[in-house]
């Protein structure tokens, strides 16, 4: 499926200009991100991690996730990492997909200039509270799934399955 981010409250973006943008790119589902927190940034987040290998997700500007630069990286990266193609849709109609070696490239860059360690850099395993591995055991028994238990404690699936796993 695929699907567009809408980012609202961006004065440089205006949403009306990017659902122009994003039904050209025939994005059939929108989703909005909104600036700060609350209920609608917490409603994005489930969004994003329902999405699906083969799901695309269209943005006019990767500003419009409304992130920092580190926490934008690790999204991405994220998205990547279980087959979601992002696709940057440009006002003429254009789109360019970020997926193989150029969305690699992409995402070292951005490190480089977040100064984010990549997680082959990132020092020894993680260590885990008593009560961040009843936690997780308690949402994997409830049923969530490892790539959105890794979300809450930042890690990836596989050292969440080995925290649920014993």
């Amino acid at each position: 499926m695929r699907y567009g981010l809408i980012a609202c409250g961006l004065p440089d973006l205006p949403e009306r200009e990017q659902r122009a943008v994003l039904e050209r790119a025939r994005a059939t589902v929108l989703l909005k991100a909104f600036a700060g927190g609350g209920a609608e940034a917490r409603k994005l987040e489930d969004q994003l991690f329902a999405l699906r290998a083969g799901d695309e997700l269209v943005v006019q500007d990767l500003s419009a996730f409304l992130r920092e630069t580190d926490s934008l990286i690790r999204l991405l990266g994220d998205l990547m990492e279980i087959g979601v193609v992002v696709i940057l849709a440009s006002e003429d109609g254009s789109c360019t997909e970020l997926s193989g070696s150029g969305a690699t490239a992409l995402l070292r860059a951005l490190r480089g200039l977040a100064n984010i360690p990549t997680r082959s850099e990132q020092p020894g395993r993680r260590r885990f509270s008593v009560f961040q591995i009843d936690y997780a055991r308690r949402l994997y028994d409830e049923g969530r799934s490892l790539r959105f238990i890794g979300m809450i404690f930042q890690a990836s699936p596989d050292e969440i399955w080995k925290v649920v796993n014993r």
